[in-house]
């Protein structure tokens, strides 16, 4: 690449604009597109220096640096890229940009700096820690572990060096050796927030919240932030004490009232205590305050479903669903609401791509569906998808049996029918019975229907009797009391 052009014109644009860090950081990008690393050393460094804060300046100097040999700076330059980058281990895989440093030699200066620590530096430690952070910056976690490994003990590394170390692990697989780590250091060191924070986020997502709570309110006393305690909330919250969740989340109102992360967890942990009202007024200032999450819309309708206005929370969920959110179960939500005010189609279509069918077979999925088909007036797709499924699940359920048994019975098809009643009598069903004594008569059945009309009369119950319509169920039970 050849970018001279593209470097004259935005050094004429620095010499007008001398405080606009962008301008020479985007010099240092074109010099190492070029391959002239210790060009763009130099305009990195003018980057940082008019931005101390700027992480991505510290990044690209450190990997010029070690391009041109200088690890002693590009060690330093390591050190300012931690201390001024959020996400340092996201960081590169984040940031996007129009070159590459010619990665295949950062790792041979790298490998050679390891192999190589005494004559190219008086000190011994932190070019091992340099190479460790070079491979893992490129993606290399394998080798970072080996060098990390090699460094434990040993004097003039940075107090944070088993929370990198954690994270290192976890990227090679190594999820409990990552929280053992951060374990030993946390009782050896107790009060390092980072490291606190790390184990207690690991530890939530495990579902260990028990320890992760009582992680979190260890960082909390080492720096207060408002994201400790709505993080210890989720973690009281996952153990049962929604109490302590709630004072957790109040806490963190009083730090800061203008975060919607707050009311957006109090209003989950009022649903989960089952008052609906506070969650659907707590969600609807968390939206105010950040209309781009789908979860205020998403609780707030399944608040209002459960103070039965189903009419009103389906827009809420289909604007749930426009933000993207991930709770699996909403289509399954909407699909109720939608069957609640009798839009049975839309809800068919809704309970359709909650079950994923083709991945997930489910009978009594089915049987709703099938029922929603039918009440949309759409009797032949009920009738074709549940002949589907039991086609292709021999083994399904029995709870689709009768039903479809009694639609193919509609239909005319009395020996699709009577294959099917007879399956199901076969699983107990006392219903079944009766409807094989409909479909070739009652001769012959006289044991079977007083053993069906005992389980019946005798308050024992069917389950297919659930899935009939009311005059289904009186038409069977008719047939039954004619035919004793």
């Amino acid at each position: 690449m050849n970018n001279s052009a593209s470097i004259s014109k935005l050094v004429k644009d620095f010499s007008k604009n001398p405080q606009n860090c962008e301008i020479p950081f985007n010099v240092g990008l074109l010099y190492a597109d070029d391959g002239d690393y210790a060009g763009a050393f130099e305009w990195f460094s003018k980057a940082y220096s008019l931005n101390p804060k700027y992480s991505a300046a510290y990044f690209f100097s450190a990997l010029s640096c070690i391009c041109i040999d200088r690890y002693d700076k590009a060690a330093d330059l390591w050190e300012l890229f931690m201390k001024t980058e959020r996400s340092p281990f996201d960081f590169y895989a984040e940031f996007k940009f129009p070159f590459s440093f010619d990665f295949e030699k950062l790792r041979r200066k790298s490998f050679s700096l390891c192999k190589n620590r005494r004559k190219l530096l008086p000190f011994d430690v932190p070019p091992v820690y340099l190479s460790a952070l070079t491979h893992l910056f490129l993606g290399d976690a394998a080798s970072a572990m080996e060098f990390f490994e090699s460094l434990e003990g040993k004097p003039g590394l940075p107090r944070s060096l088993p929370v990198i170390l954690s994270e290192v692990y976890l990227r090679n697989g190594m999820r409990e050796r990552a929280i053992s780590v951060l374990s030993d250091f946390c009782r050896d060191a107790p009060g390092f927030f980072p490291a606190l924070f790390r184990l207690a986020s690991l530890l939530l997502e495990d579902g260990r919240f028990d320890m992760a709570a009582k992680r979190f309110m260890e960082a909390f006393r080492a720096k207060q932030t408002p994201q400790i305690l709505i993080s210890a909330a989720e973690a009281f919250s996952g153990a049962g004490r929604r109490d302590l969740a709630v004072e957790c989340l109040e806490g963190a109102l009083m730090l800061d009232e203008s975060r919607p992360e707050p009311y957006r967890e109090l209003g989950r942990v009022s649903f989960e205590l089952g008052d609906f009202l506070s969650c659907f007024l707590f969600m609807r200032r968390a939206e105010e305050m950040d209309p781009s999450s789908p979860d205020p819309a998403f609780y707030s309708a399944m608040s209002m479903c459960r103070w039965g206005d189903c009419a009103g929370a389906v827009p809420l969920f289909y604007r749930a669903l426009d933000l993207g959110i991930t709770d699996p179960s909403i289509n399954l939500r909407l699909s109720e609401a939608l069957e609640r005010i009798g839009e049975f189609e839309e809800a068919a279509y809704q309970l359709l791509v909650f079950g994923n069918l083709s991945e997930n077979p489910d009978s009594s999925l089915v049987a709703r569906l099938a029922g929603l088909l039918s009440r949309a007036g759409l009797e032949e797709d009920a009738v074709m998808i549940e002949r589907s499924f039991v086609e292709e699940n021999p083994d399904s359920s029995d709870e689709l049996l009768l039903p479809l048994a009694m639609r193919l019975l509609g239909s005319g098809d009395q020996e699709g029918a009577m294959d099917l009643a007879e399956r199901a009598a076969a699983k107990g069903s006392p219903f079944a019975v009766l409807l094989k004594g409909r479909i070739r008569g009652f001769d012959g059945l006289g044991a079977e229907v007083a053993a069906a009309a005992k389980s019946v009369s005798g308050g024992r119950g069917d389950r297919f009797a659930s899935l009939l319509s009311p005059e289904e169920r009186e038409g069977l039970l008719l047939d039954m009391v004619s035919s004793l």
